[in-house]
């Protein structure tokens, strides 16, 4: 039991794993940026933990919402990164929202990627 609400269970579990274990993709992409260094958190693929923003966690719970970003947010420095990137549009919002002691870039993977290939600031 964590946050006194959520039960979490060790890996490996019968469940949804990612967007159906999809983990790898996302990484080759990051991969393929000059310039971009990938550095993991330590709790990452079927380990991970989420940030607390979607499934209406935000709205129910959200002390839940709040606690699970920051603890995301500070595995990110602990690991020395310098920005977290995402292909979730509610860990953007989410992990951005409650910051403290000192600003970690939150990227989405396509507005990463868009920017990497020189389209940034151009017409669709």
């Amino acid at each position: 039991m964590t946050h006194g609400v959520l039960t979490y269970f060790d890996p490996p579990k019968p469940i949804n794993n990612g967007v159906n274990g999809v983990y790898d993709p996302p990484r080759r992409v990051l991969d393929r940026i000059p310039g971009l260094q990938l550095t993991e958190m330590h709790r990452i693929r079927e380990y991970s933990f989420c940030c607390g923003g979607g499934g209406g966690v935000l709205d129910a719970y959200p002390e839940v919402a709040r606690t699970a970003a920051e603890s995301r947010v500070e595995e990110a420095k602990d690991v020395g990164a310098e920005a977290i990137v995402t292909a979730c549009h509610y860990c953007v919002a989410n992990l951005g929202r409650w910051q403290s002691g000192g600003p970690m870039p939150v990227l989405d993977l396509v507005d990463l990627v868009y920017e990497a290939a020189g389209l940034q600031g151009r017409a669709p």
